[in-house]
């Protein structure tokens, strides 16, 4: 097989089939394989990513219960293309592309390029920096900044598709367990933050917005959240060599390239902010907490 289509999936039912039908309609279904992990869905995605399939040689679907960036290393483990490309499936597809992808082919890229909703990569590449880490959120960017720190990153910011994400609903468990996993990731991305830069930005914002035993459980919940982040982050850490935002940050102007797809107006760049401790505290100091990892799912 040449070509491989990696997907993870998770309660998308009411877009799937769209997703996918945008896929194969592009793609030759002899030449690509579409490899699908779903998360343990339980809207009903099995049953659709089952029929097709059934329909399709070509359509393999694996089901485990994991982190996002576990599942995009295990769909990719389960493929067998030499050229491995990432979509959503919870996004539809437009010719761009298709064309995106005739472009990488043709020149013979040896390097990671992403796309907004779509990254492709060789999968020689892929083997020598270790593929996606066990990230919930960012595990994309994450294995970008692996590869910028190697000279084998590019991005062309144009738009692949429509994206339809629908936020699953969540139990207060399954919504505390994802804030832990976004500060652990954020934590452990963006390293040059110290840790009572964090603290100091929840205290004010919940500060601003909330009063009395109001504000000090929502304080003692956040801040809680945040120390085990932390712990976390750094555990991680010891295991192992992640990616830095600031391999990115730092070379932007080398990472940027111009395949001549669309015109520059419409290609939409996407913010690398809070990339330096300085500009992190000046942001503080002006009341903005953006840099913070976000209070909602």
């Amino acid at each position: 097989m040449k070509f491989s289509v990696c997907m993870t999936n998770y309660n998308t039912v009411d877009v799937l089939s769209q997703s996918l039908n945008s896929i194969i309609s592009k793609v030759d279904i002899d030449e690509f394989e579409i490899v699908v992990l779903d998360n343990e869905s339980t809207d009903g995605s099995a049953d659709v990513l089952e029929d097709y399939s059934q329909k399709y040689e070509n359509f393999r679907f694996l089901s485990k219960r994991c982190l996002r960036g576990t599942g995009r290393q295990l769909a990719f483990e389960a493929s067998s293309g030499d050229i491995i490309i990432t979509a959503d499936t919870d996004t539809i597809y437009n010719d761009l592309w298709r064309e995106l992808i005739n472009t990488y082919i043709e020149r013979g890229f040896q390097f990671g390029l992403s796309s907004w909703f779509s990254q492709i990569y060789p999968r020689g590449l892929l083997k020598t920096v270790g593929g996606w880490s066990d990230f919930q959120y960012m595990e994309d960017i994450e294995l970008w900044c692996r590869l910028a720190k190697i000279g084998k990153y590019r991005t062309y910011p144009i738009v692949c598709g429509e994206n339809l994400k629908r936020n699953p609903g969540l139990n207060r468990i399954e919504r505390t367990a994802r804030r832990y996993l976004r500060f652990r990731d954020k934590i452990t991305m963006f390293r040059h933050i110290p840790f009572s830069l964090y603290a100091r930005g929840y205290y004010k914002v919940i500060r601003d917005k909330f009063t009395g035993m109001k504000a000090a459980s929502r304080l003692l919940y956040y801040l809680s959240l945040l120390s085990a982040a932390e712990l976390g982050s750094r555990f991680r850490r010891s295991l192992r060599e992640y990616g830095d935002i600031r391999y990115i940050a730092e070379n932007l102007e080398d990472i940027r390239i111009d395949l001549g797809l669309v015109d520059e107006r419409e290609l939409v760049i996407p913010k690398y902010e809070f990339t330096a401790r300085q500009e992190c505290i000046r942001a503080y100091r002006e009341g903005n907490y953006e840099y913070l990892p976000g209070f909602y799912d």
